[in-house]
C-alpha cells in the first residue's frame, strides 16, 4: 500500500505543470511569511537587530529562507525557528523538483515516447504468439474430432501455451514493480493481449476438455496451470490499471479463467472415477 501511495505521489509530481508548481512555491513563501508574521505578534517571530519586523519583512525573510540564501539580517527566534526549519526543507526540495522538471521535461517526453514504443511491440508479439496458439489449439480440437492423427503430441501444445504464459506473467510482473507500466504503455496494446488470452484460455480449455481418457490427465494438469497463469496476468492489469476499458477486458480474462478451471476439475473428476470403478 505504501509502495503504491509513493508511486502515486511521485507520478503526480511528475506529471505536474510548471505553472502549477510556480504557484505552489508562490503559495508556500505567503503561507510561511504569514506564520512568521502571526509568531512576530506573540513574541515568536523573526528579529531585524531588536526590532520586530513587518509583514513585508517576513514575506523577504521566507524568500531568503524558502531560498536557502540565509543573509542573517533577519534572525528567527522562538517557534518561528520551527517554521525557519521546516521551510528550508520544503524550499529544498521544491526547488530541486523545479529546476529538474525545466531540465528534463523535454528529455523525459521523448524517453516516454520510446518506452511506449517498446512496450507497445512487446505486447503486441505477445498477442500474435496467443493467436498462433489459439489457431494451434482450434486446429488440434478439430483434428480429434475428425477422429485423426494429431500432428504435435496435446502435451507439447499446451506445454508451449504455460511457456507462453509464464513468459507474459513475468515481463508485465517486471514492468508493474518497477515503474507505471500501464500507464505510459498504449491501452490498445494491452487490451489486445487481454482479448488474445482470453481467447487462448478458451480454446485451451475446449482441447483439454474434449478426450476424456486417462492419458490425458497430465495434459488437463498443464492446461490448469496455463489458465491459472492467464488469470494471475488479468489481476495484476486489473489491479493496476486505471483505464476502466482495460479493466473490464481485465476483468473477463479472470471471469473466463476461473470458469474454465472449474470445467476442467469437473473432467479430471470424472475421468478420474471412471477409472477407479
Amino acid at each position: 500500500m505504501l509502495k503504491r501511495f509513493s508511486k502515486k505521489v511521485m507520478r503526480d509530481i511528475d506529471g505536474m505543470p510548471l505553472s502549477i508548481l510556480f504557484l505552489i512555491v508562490c503559495g508556500s513563501l505567503l503561507l510561511f511569511a504569514m506564520l512568521y508574521w502571526l509568531a512576530g505578534r506573540y513574541g515568536q517571530g523573526p528579529v531585524s537587530g531588536d526590532r520586530s519586523v513587518s509583514f513585508r519583512d517576513c514575506v523577504y525573510f521566507s524568500v531568503v529562507t524558502f531560498s536557502s540564501l540565509g543573509y542573517g539580517d533577519i534572525l528567527p527566534r522562538g517557534i518561528s525557528k520551527v517554521f525557519a526549519s521546516v521551510e528550508v526543507f520544503f524550499g529544498l526540495a521544491l526547488f530541486g523538483i523545479f529546476i529538474a522538471k525545466l531540465s528534463s521535461s523535454k528529455q523525459s517526453y521523448h524517453l516516454a515516447q520510446l518506452y511506449a514504443r517498446d512496450v507497445q511491440e512487446k505486447l503486441d508479439n505477445f498477442s500474435i504468439i496467443l493467436k498462433d496458439h489459439r489457431t494451434e489449439c482450434r486446429e488440434a480440437l478439430e483434428t480429434l474430432k475428425r477422429g485423426e492423427e494429431l500432428e504435435r503430441a496435446l502435451n507439447k501444445i499446451q506445454n508451449d501455451v504455460h511457456i507462453t504464459a509464464l513468459r507474459i506473467r513475468a515481463y508485465v510482473s517486471f514492468e508493474i514493480s518497477n515503474g507505471d507500466f500501464l500507464l505510459e504503455t498504449p491501452i490498445g496494446a494491452a487490451a489486445r493481449l487481454m482479448k488474445r488470452s482470453t481467447q487462448v484460455v478458451q480454446r485451451v480449455s475446449a482441447l483439454a476438455c474434449y478426450q476424456v481418457s486417462r492419458h490425458t490427465q497430465r495434459q488437463r494438469g498443464m492446461a490448469k496451470r496455463s489458465i491459472q497463469q492467464f488469470a494471475n496476468i488479468g489481476k495484476m492489469v486489473r489491479d493496476n490499471s486505471e483505464d476502466l476499458a482495460l479493466q473490464s477486458e481485465a476483468a473477463n480474462l479472470i471471469e473466463k479463467c476461473e470458469a474454465a478451471k472449474v470445467e476442467l476439475d469437473a473432467i479430471v473428476e470424472h475421468v478420474s472415477a471412471k477409472f477407479h470403478k
